[in-house]
């Protein structure tokens, strides 16, 4: 948390196409922030993601390791028929991972419920611009904040 009796904030835009919105960070919070949240911040993240994933699978050893997969999962469908289903694994831990998955899946919403209000949050009593890390009020935004880079 900051010690300093002034705060400097330093005014970003965030970076996620949809969002683009103005928000203030002080210097001593600052780490190379480009997202004004965690949700931006995880939206931007599955997108990198899935464009390096779609990079990938369009190699052509990307497609003989997925053909291999393909295979693989066939021949273990094929033996999981021909066998006696009610002694595999997959029925008798199917009602468990049913539970699991919906614990999951309501964890995700309330989390998901917590960030949209975050994101909502109403800014100072007094209109001047806080933090969005520490909360911090601040009376002075630098304007010509300047990202310094350590190259080796």
């Amino acid at each position: 948390m900051c010690k300093d009796a002034e705060v400097i904030l330093i005014q970003l835009v965030c970076r996620l196409s949809e969002c683009r919105s103005i928000f203030h960070i002080c210097r001593c919070c600052y780490r190379g922030h480009r997202y004004c949240s965690r949700r931006c911040r995880r939206i931007a993240r599955r997108r990198q993601v899935k464009e390096a994933n779609l990079r990938y699978y369009q190699s052509p050893e990307a497609r003989l390791d997925r053909n291999d997969r393909q295979r693989a999962w066939r021949q273990r469908q094929k033996e999981l028929v021909s066998g006696d289903q009610k002694d595999s694994v997959m029925y008798q831990g199917s009602l468990v991972l049913f539970v699991v998955a919906v614990c999951i899946w309501q964890w995700f919403l309330d989390r998901q419920k917590a960030d949209s209000e975050k994101k909502t949050r109403k800014p100072h009593a007094s209109g001047q611009p806080r933090c969005v890390i520490c909360g911090r009020v601040g009376r002075f935004v630098d304007p010509f904040f300047i990202k310094r880079r350590h190259y080796p």
